[in-house]
């Protein structure tokens, strides 16, 4: 046999024994794939549907397993409750279960060997796509410990016994949750839902989980983590919707960001006010951002309050409407700002809340007027201090603080400043204000409405008030410095037309002018009986209303007309004792 044939003849089985060792290694590799989905299906069987203590079921369609490349995929699992998981929501063993349902579950390269050698789950990436989540809650069953109550001793959880026996470490450097919808169920009554979010995205960087992290309220660490959602509702919020463009959590500095928040009515306000047959505030606010910053999630745990540096709102726009020619509805007591405060369930501690350049706009209809009165800020700025409930804060500051600056009307600038003592039980409160120069014509959209009035001319100089209130009253004095003021009443069944010997009168009884150089100058008296089915911003308004009339039409105010009424029983009083005292004489 000469070379040549003999190196072929080697080649030839080189070529054989190559292709043997690459179909023996595809053998084992399919083999060893197949062995391992074969080991999770049964984990899967035998651990937990076959289990009779189990309370849940899993089922999928199909699972693939690639130990070459460490991926794993699998394709629309379904989670739902067991019978007996069912059965122990009935008696009142559990209070809630969960029922899931995934399109696609996929792990990208899961370094194998090092599972197998050091016990390490090192993922670079997992994806989930596509879920539902449905939470079913037993509204019957009362929760054993609240999720602020701390129990006495920690037992020992599913994740504790993972680490270190079964596992070392869990890092994953991408988790991301796509495209999922998450609904909270009443358990009894499954076509309703108590909260919804619809749909759902989570971007997880750099997840990290070891026995040193389970210890920790929030069980593993992340670099970064990215919340984007378009809709959620609550069933309790039957006339509004809320909305976001994007969901942040930025875990470096605690900042939590709502992009374009918004609470938007789900009626019009004529629909509105045939829904609710009462006189009620119809709303709609946006916002391009809310941002929570020093929220600490782990802080929230040890100390069980929220405890955040501040609260920021930007460029919101509030517009409030009330249909008053409705009926008032049922009593029902609203609460002043300190007993608001103090009725939340939990501490919590916000040391500054802003609104930046908002726009606030106010509409209020009335029997007088097909049109609705109006009064708008724009722009408008608060910033509030001290905002808590906590006892042992409030014993060193007992003052929160509100600091209001606005463009009444667009043209002048109103600034008042208010303060409730946190420490009194009478929802005590000082407030201040002033207002600068501005044509009196300005609030003709609000008086033609509301007084069926239009005001000709009236230059205000300034406005400046100080009053104190309680839960029942207020008291102060408003000085209201203005001239050339002049009205004309409009008639109820044509406004466009003056009625024009009342016009006459009305300008007979409200004096013209106001002014300090004047020998009768006039500080108006603030006085007002608090309606209580109604809320602080009507109390205040109410209180400053009554110091205007006091200072412009003091025959129309009716402190006024008690104090001559009271006048004129004192007068009535003296003259008896007069001639009282002119008999007993003779």
């Amino acid at each position: 046999m000469s070379s040549k044939e003999k190196k072929s003849k080697t080649r030839k089985v080189l070529k054989i024994i190559l292709i043997t060792f690459f179909l023996l290694l595809l053998v084992v590799f399919f083999g060893i794939n197949s062995y391992v989905e074969g080991i999770v299906k049964n984990k899967i069987d035998t651990q937990i549907n076959k289990n009779p203590n189990s309370l849940y079921h899993i089922s999928y369609e199909d699972l693939d397993i690639n130990i070459l490349t460490g991926s794993l995929s699998i394709k629309n699992v379904l989670i739902k409750p067991s019978d007996s998981a069912k059965q122990m929501v009935d008696s009142g063993m559990l209070r809630s279960i969960v029922k899931t349902h995934v399109e696609l579950f996929k792990v990208k390269r899961l370094k194998i060997f090092d599972f197998i050698a050091y016990k390490n789950v090192d993922i670079s990436k997992v994806i989930v796509e596509n879920t539902r989540i449905e939470y079913l809650i037993n509204q019957d069953v009362v929760p054993m410990a609240s999720l602020w109550e701390k129990p006495e001793k920690k037992k020992k959880t599913t994740t504790d016994k993972l680490f270190p026996n079964v596992l070392n470490r869990v890092s994953i450097d991408d988790f991301e949750f796509i495209n999922a919808t998450f609904l909270l169920l009443n358990y009894q009554q499954t076509e309703e839902y108590l909260f919804e979010i619809d749909p759902l995205s989570i971007v997880v960087k750099d997840v990290y989980m070891d026995s040193s992290t389970i210890a920790n309220p929030i069980p593993l660490n992340f670099s970064d983590i990215d919340i984007n959602t378009k809709y959620f509702a609550l069933k309790s919020m039957k006339y509004y919707s809320i909305s976001t463009s994007g969901i942040g959590f930025d875990v470096d500095d605690f900042t939590l960001t709502l992009n374009q928040f918004k609470l938007v009515p789900k009626y019009s306000k004529d629909e509105y006010n045939k829904q609710i047959k009462y006189n009620n505030d119809w709303f709609s606010i946006s916002t391009e951002k809310v941002v929570l910053n020093g929220l600490s999630l782990s802080e929230i745990e040890k100390s069980e309050s929220i405890d955040l540096n501040s609260v920021i709102v930007y460029n919101p726009n509030i517009e409030i409407y009330r249909d008053k020619r409705l009926p008032d509805a049922p009593f029902k007591k609203k609460k002043l700002i300190t007993s608001m405060v103090k009725s939340i369930p939990l501490n919590i501690v916000i040391d500054t809340l802003k609104v930046l350049d908002g726009k606030l706009v106010y509409e209020e209809m009335l029997d007088l007027s097909d049109k609705p009165g109006k009064v708008f800020f724009d722009p408008l700025f608060l910033t509030a201090y001290n905002v808590t409930n906590d006892s042992s804060l409030i014993a060193k500051n007992a003052h929160l603080q509100i600091d209001l600056k606005g463009k009444i009307m667009g043209k002048s600038q109103l600034h008042a400043n208010l303060d409730f003592y946190l420490n009194r039980n009478d929802d005590y409160f000082v407030a201040k204000g002033n207002l600068e120069a501005i044509s009196a014509v300005e609030f003709n959209p609000m008086v033609e409405s509301l007084m069926l009035a239009k005001i000709e001319s009236g230059d205000v100089r300034s406005v400046a008030f100080n009053f104190t209130a309680t839960d029942d009253v207020s008291h102060g004095e408003l000085k209201l410095i203005y001239e050339n003021m002049k009205v004309e009443v409009l008639k109820q069944k044509d406004p466009e037309k003056k009625s024009g010997i009342i016009s006459v009168l009305a300008n007979e009884l409200i004096h013209s002018h106001n002014l300090p150089e004047d020998k009768k100058f006039q500080t108006g008296i603030i006085h007002f009986e608090r309606r209580k089915d109604r809320a602080i911003v009507n109390f205040l308004w109410n209180s400053v209303k009554t110091g205007i009339i006091s200072t412009v039409a003091p025959i129309a105010d009716k402190n006024h007309k008690a104090e001559k009424k009271e006048q004129k029983e004192t007068k009535k009083e003296k003259r008896k004792a007069k001639k009282s005292d002119r008999i007993s004489d003779k």
